[in-house]
């Protein structure tokens, strides 16, 4: 299994930690997040203040990445990680805390209302199982600009405990942050409004929130990363000839092909999206945009 791999790994590269602490020590704090996203927000909050290191990189499948130990050796010193809710984060954080009893996690997940499987669509030959959830929770909730804005908040109260010297500035970045994130909700809102009720067709399941912000509809097709079998096919393209499908989407990293080969049967062209990207607000108005292509 990549993730007992991945555990062993970070428990030999901690312990040669201990060695070399000369080697490690950060100029700055040290703040860790699993995805791009939130090491945006954190960088526009905290501005020069910290350093902050994404575990997971853009367009990358974080069911299946594994960190070198050079990658893993950097997330010692950390005194915060911003966490998802990813199976993942749980053991590698109780392996760094045991050496570094100063970092604390900030669960996103906990302070969220998680959708569940019965708000999408899932088009799949496994029975509706996508492979991808928290207790059966929805984990891709960055993708709603309202729930990202409640999550920076969050963020900032969370990293003025952390380091109260910096409070002021933490807050003062925050409302700059809080305007931009309401006038993407704006803009999407404006760039989808003749698309309410039209769905997208997903290679991954990861449009779930932003779907239903934006009175869309989400048709993922995925079987557990897997390709689906042929005798699939023609059963995902009925299912899919039930919606009026604006776009497909797929996602680098990811296994697309049975968006694909629906999206050629349907005579439609996939768009590449990556949901992962470091620019939130560019990368969301992108995604929209290429929606309505």
């Amino acid at each position: 299994m990549k993730v007992k791999h991945f555990f062993l790994v970070l428990l030999v590269c901690l312990a040669g930690c201990q060695t070399t602490p000369k080697v490690l020590r950060e100029t700055k704090p040290l703040v860790l997040v699993t995805i791009p996203p939130y090491a945006y927000l954190v960088n526009r909050i905290a501005k020069d203040r910290l350093k902050v290191r994404s575990i997971i990189p853009p367009a990358t499948n974080l069911h299946l990445y594994e960190p070198t130990p050079r990658e893993v050796a950097k997330m010692g010193t950390a005194r915060l990680w911003i966490q998802i809710g990813e199976p993942f984060e749980k053991k590698i954080f109780k392996a760094l805390h045991e050496k570094n009893p100063q970092l604390e996690s900030l669960p996103l997940w906990e302070h969220t209302r998680l959708l569940t499987s019965d708000d999408s669509e899932v088009l799949s030959p496994c029975d509706g199982h996508s492979g991808h959830s928290h207790e059966g929770k929805d984990l891709h909730f960055w993708m709603s600009p309202k729930v990202m804005l409640s999550q920076a908040y969050l963020i900032t109260e969370t990293l003025s405990k952390i380091f109260p010297e910096d409070s002021d500035l933490f807050h003062q970045n925050f409302q700059e942050v809080e305007t931009d994130l309401e006038a993407l909700n704006k803009d999407l809102e404006n760039i989808l409004e003749p698309f309410k009720g039209e769905a997208l067709l997903l290679s991954h399941p990861s449009f779930g929130y932003f779907c239903k912000e934006y009175d869309m509809v989400q048709l993922a097709v995925e079987c557990e990363g897997k390709d689906p079998r042929p005798r699939d096919i023609e059963t995902l393209l009925k299912n899919a000839k039930k919606y009026h499908i604006r776009a497909v989407l797929t996602q680098a990293g990811f296994n697309n092909r049975g968006a694909e080969m629906i999206s050629k049967k349907l005579g439609l062209t996939p768009h590449e999206v990556d949901p992962f990207a470091y620019s939130y607000i560019s990368n969301m108005l992108k995604i929209a945009n290429e929606i309505t292509e």
